[in-house]
């Protein structure tokens, strides 16, 4: 890293090549994951335990534990603590307990889940495999990277916007390809911050596209 830039945070994937790295190298300097990683293999685990059997109980809950995983990130205040007692209130929730001895759900009181969800039995194989996947240890080891809930979409936009003018199915000079990325800068900058788009109402004017991850439409 150069000398006379003052790092104070990297944030990088979960590899542990570079975990090691900046372990040993660079201990004064704070190390953060990027969360939409953590997010997008915790999603991946959790399918695989909807998918055992006596577990598909769980399936419909699948979103709604990955958002409650945004929410306790989002919401820490970047304190370890916090962020385990909002984890771990999932798996009181989806038994419909919001009330136990260390904490309690923040929502309003509910008679049933949305979108017609059953809720899962305590005690059931459903529950059993949730709550070993909750508080696993290895994951629990690891919340020192997520507290500050840090995520590289704003770059990853950015490299996405130099594509539009640089594309990689077509080799440029350097001198070509230099002048393609400052207009990319130019462009990018001058429409930063810029407010959404609203319709005749005053609304927010939304647009659907397909998630191959999600295999769904959503909107942004």
């Amino acid at each position: 890293m150069a000398k006379h830039v003052n790092v104070k945070e990297v944030i990088t994937d979960q590899h542990l090549q570079i975990g090691a790295i900046m372990k040993k190298k660079y201990p004064n300097i704070k190390h953060s994951h990027d969360f939409w990683h953590v997010a997008k293999s915790n999603s991946k685990k959790l399918n695989e335990i909807a998918k055992q059997k006596n577990c598909t109980d769980l399936r419909p809950w699948l979103k709604d534990i990955s958002n409650h995983l945004w929410e306790s990130a989002k919401t820490c205040q970047k304190d370890e603590m916090k962020f385990k007692m909002k984890w771990f209130g999932v798996v009181h929730h989806i038994v419909n307990e919001h009330q136990w001895d260390l904490g309690c759900c923040e929502h309003e009181p509910i008679e049933k889940p949305r979108d017609e969800k059953e809720w899962l039995v305590a005690g059931s194989s459903a529950h059993k495999h949730l709550s070993e996947h909750v508080f696993k240890k290895r994951f629990l080891n690891n919340v020192k990277y997520y507290v500050n809930f840090r995520t590289t979409g704003d770059i990853e936009s950015f490299n996405g916007h130099i594509l539009m003018y640089a594309t990689k199915r077509i080799g440029f000079k350097y001198r070509e390809y230099n002048a393609r990325c400052c207009l990319a800068f130019l462009d990018y900058n001058e429409h930063l911050g810029r407010p959404a788009m609203t319709n005749m109402k005053g609304k927010i004017v939304y647009q659907r596209y397909y998630s191959k991850y999600a295999k769904a439409y959503r909107r942004h």
